[in-house]
């Protein structure tokens, strides 16, 4: 796997679990 492809996958993965933190924090404080 060449490197773009390896880093864009790991930026995909961070913005997945960027997002799903988020949302939990927004469900715990309503």
């Amino acid at each position: 796997m060449d490197q773009k492809r390896l880093n864009n996958y790991v930026l995909k993965i961070h913005h997945d679990y960027t997002f799903l933190y988020l949302l939990t924090v927004l469900n715990v404080y309503h």
